[in-house]
């Protein structure tokens, strides 16, 4: 492996800047939604089979820190044999296809893989916490595989075995996915029925 493939003071390439800047900027998102919100607000679901924030902000959780083991593996194999990126991050079309899938505003409702299902939130506010940790984990598998080939590992979906992306194509997808919930969850606020604050 090349003496530079963890130099800290060398520019990030810049996917991996761009995907950085949208993981900070969910952090600071995640925060303002739920700041001023209450556990009672939080927990509100607008009908019994639909989703609260909380549990829209615990899907990601739950998607999140299933798939980093995997990122793990897929750094640390590309890290061993040494490979190194030659040119832009190009996403294949079926990774592009589930991007433009996620991203809102999004009219198709697609019923979440088991092993992705939230938890019921019993503490909101854990919840919140859990995904404000989540993204300075992203950020830091983003420190480790700058520089790295990011399509030469393949990740296999803890949904499905078919569903194999590269490790570039997940990241990008994930930034995708987040943006998805968050503006689900946000859309919440605009619900007639969203409950006042706590006076």
């Amino acid at each position: 492996m090349p003496s530079d493939a963890f130099d800290t003071d060398s520019p990030l390439l810049p996917e991996i800047a761009q995907l950085e800047e949208q993981f900070e900027e969910f952090e600071a998102e995640i925060l303002e939604l739920t700041e001023r919100l209450s556990d009672r607000q939080l927990s509100w679901r607008p009908a019994n089979k639909r989703w609260s924030i909380a549990e829209c902000l615990d899907h990601l959780n739950v998607t999140g820190f299933e798939l980093l083991p995997r990122v793990d593996r897929a750094i640390a194999d590309t890290q061993r044999q040494g490979l190194r990126r030659r040119g832009p991050l190009r996403p294949r079309w079926r990774a592009r296809m589930f991007a433009r899938m996620m991203e809102p505003p999004s009219r198709l409702r697609a019923k979440a893989p088991e092993v992705f299902l939230p938890r019921w939130p019993e503490e909101p506010r854990k919840v919140v916490r859990e995904l404000i940790d989540l993204q300075g984990e992203l950020i830091k598998r983003l420190h480790e595989a700058d520089g790295l080939d990011l399509s030469a590992a393949q990740i296999v979906s803890p949904a499905a075995r078919w569903i194999k992306l590269s490790l570039g194509e997940w990241l990008v997808i994930t930034a995708a996915h987040q943006r998805r919930h968050l503006w689900q969850a946000r859309r919440l606020l605009d619900d007639p029925s969203f409950p006042p604050a706590d006076s």
